[in-house]
């Protein structure tokens, strides 16, 4: 009875120096780095979230709508500040012809809010000073906020292709790669204007098999308000976030099992196979890197079928930089070079700021980047690089696209490691939720 006892009276000291420690440890790295545990929201949806969520749900954000396939897409006729939505979806007030006229070339451009042009009047966009950069050009700003991959390429079916562009950028960045396997996007970043789910790509043997977008219809962010114990689980089930990042419990007031819980986080996050970053590159073993990469192949051999000139166009954002300055290359260096090794035509736009720095402003005063978007000044040394690019490559005059798609039709490409065959199916309607 006493050695058991003498056990127990040990066990709780060592329980209590252990729990201790922990909170001394939180304690002090709170004070070092600004850490605050904030577990993801599984069971509640917090206040904040909720109150962000009713702004979809109501269908009164100003910019934004909720799309069944999609999951959001541009406000028609939207409209905040500088920033303008045409009637046909499209970033600025300009309208266009459904076809391109003659004598012009037409540019569709599809990404995210880099393309978009968050920070910038409409006629500061990158998108929009290119079409300054010869007559008879012109430039569809089909840029989405918070837009992945997936959802590009999505719209690119539903309304790009339509359009008949000659020319289909394809701008991919650090971030598509972390988008590609996000669903519920405040998994991602709970702090997020947009609180939308989204479809995306799974691989299933050499095929991107299609999820379709869980809350299809807006009385489903009703239910997820409502009951968010039993529609947030559902939401988690294909989202890398959610499976990564640590949960709310019961026992979170133990700083032991706090940190039991972060470092598990960060193990997934920083370390794991499937990890998206290794370092500041991107992690080519990663399945986020995998799916991205057979996207931007379908995506391209899709434009391409389609008539048109496809071009992936890397857009650099301050992580790029950073790791230019640290590791010498980009995050996504790898990517770039794996898809121009198999004859995709891609354009890194990071070579027009080649030898500048992130802390270094333009001649004209003004930053690279204003609150994690590029200045009027970025767009325009952009839209430049971009508009020589293509110039030198013959494709700013109409009479040299139709030959540029039989010449790019007629590359035999090597086949990319991986997925051998990039196809899309859909789950059969009985497996949507």
């Amino acid at each position: 009875m006493k050695n058991a006892l003498f056990w127990l009276v040990l066990l709780a000291l060592l329980y209590i120096c252990m729990e201790t420690g922990c909170y001394l440890f939180f304690k002090a790295w709170s004070r070092a780095t600004q850490f605050s545990y904030r577990p993801l929201p599984v069971r509640t949806l917090p206040e904040s979230l909720a109150t962000r969520t009713r702004v979809f749900a109501d269908d009164r954000h100003s910019l934004i709508e909720h799309h069944p396939t999609l999951g959001w897409r541009p406000r028609a006729d939207g409209q905040w500040g500088g920033c303008r939505v045409s009637p046909q979806r499209l970033r600025g007030a300009r309208p266009y012809a459904a076809r391109p006229l003659p004598g012009t070339v037409r540019i569709a451009a599809f990404g995210d809010s880099y393309t978009f042009g968050d920070g910038v009047d409409d006629e500061q966009t990158w998108t929009a000073q290119l079409g300054l950069a010869r007559p008879g050009l012109e430039v569809l700003n089909f840029g989405v906020q918070a837009y992945g991959m997936d959802q590009s390429w999505l719209r690119y079916r539903e309304e790009g292709a339509a359009r008949g562009p000659h020319i289909v950028l394809i701008a991919f960045m650090p971030e598509s790669c972390h988008l590609a396997v996000c669903v519920y996007r405040p998994f991602y970043l709970f702090q997020s204007g947009v609180v939308l789910t989204k479809p995306r790509f799974v691989l299933q043997g050499d095929r991107l098999t299609l999820l379709p977008n869980p809350l299809s219809e807006l009385t489903g962010y009703e239910r997820l308000i409502a009951d968010p114990a039993s529609v947030l689980p559902r939401l988690g089930e294909h989202d890398f976030f959610y499976h990564a990042r640590y949960h709310e419990g019961p026992f979170d007031g133990s700083p032991l099992v706090r940190l039991i819980k972060v470092a598990r986080s960060i193990y997934h996050l920083r370390y794991s196979k499937n990890a998206i970053q290794a370092g500041s590159l991107l992690n080519a073993r990663s399945e986020a890197y995998r799916i991205s990469v057979a996207m931007l192949e379908g995506f391209y051999r899709e434009v391409l079928a389609n008539g048109s000139v496809p071009v992936i166009l890397f857009l650099p954002d301050e992580q790029c930089f950073r790791a230019l300055e640290t590791d010498g290359s980009a995050p996504y260096a790898s990517l770039l070079v794996r898809l121009s090794g198999q004859g995709l035509r891609c354009l890194d736009a990071l070579e027009a700021f080649r030898g500048r720095r992130l802390e270094t402003p333009h001649q004209d005063g003004t930053p690279l980047f204003k609150n994690g978007h590029y200045t009027p000044t970025t767009c325009r040394l952009l839209a430049a690089h971009v508009a020589s690019t293509l110039a030198s490559s013959g494709l700013l005059e109409p009479s040299t696209i139709a030959p540029a798609v039989e010449r790019e039709r007629a590359i035999d490409r090597p086949a990319a490691e991986g997925p051998r065959r990039v196809g899309v199916v859909r789950r059969p309607t009985s497996d949507r939720r």
